[in-house]
């Protein structure tokens, strides 16, 4: 928490000019993510750097992210940590979560743990709009070194979250709501934007 913000915010707003623009996403995990995604220049990306410096101006720290709300999105997402309200009790998964995704929105959930299995889906199934990915989000806080299970932390460690739910549509553009946000981190992704590597297992090559 203690980290040089205006060094987390220069680099954020650096990935957030990297992105701009761009259309076609793919991310890639060790631990089984393969999610294609689309983008569009009207859903922008939003950065936050964890600069608080006038009055008024307030959020969280650890703090270090930039994400949109994509067009569509096609794959299989593998993901070590479960937000809100699993987080509590699930920490970081021996076993990866796996989603898969077509059309932009959750269509299966699978688990060895069949409680959180069922949970998770029941979660994302029972909302309006649950299952719709709302956010994706590449964080940029290079001075958190690696999961550690608890989300407020891990969101911000130079990767990938996606989250199913609320796409926060004051910053993204997007057009629905819903009463559910579930933030899901990747372990050490790979991302590559129109063909050209940003992140190689969890490191930025920019």
């Amino acid at each position: 928490m203690a980290v040089d913000y205006t060094r987390v915010a220069r680099f954020t707003l650096g990935v957030k000019e990297l992105l701009t623009g761009g259309r076609s996403l793919r991310i890639t995990s060790a631990t089984g993510t393969d999610l294609s995604l689309t983008c569009d220049p009207d859903r922008p990306w939003t950065p936050f750097t964890g600069l608080y410096q006038c009055g008024g101006q307030g959020g969280r720290l650890p703090q270090g992210e930039v994400f949109c709300t994509p067009l569509t999105a096609d794959g299989i997402l593998a993901v070590s940590v479960v937000g809100y309200p699993f987080n509590a009790e699930t920490g970081l998964l021996a076993e990866p979560l796996l989603i898969e995704v077509a059309r932009g929105a959750a269509v299966e959930v699978r688990h060895p743990d069949s409680v959180l299995e069922r949970a998770v889906r029941d979660w994302l199934t029972e909302a309006p709009n649950g299952t719709l990915l709302g956010e994706l989000a590449l964080g940029t806080n290079r001075d958190l070194p690696t999961l550690t299970g608890n989300l407020l932390f891990d969101e911000n460690v130079p990767g990938v979250h996606i989250a199913f739910g609320h796409p926060f549509p004051e910053y993204t553009g997007a057009d629905w709501e819903s009463r559910v946000h579930v933030d899901m981190v990747v372990e050490r992704p790979s991302v590559r934007v129109d063909g050209g590597v940003v992140l190689d297992e969890g490191r930025y090559r920019i």
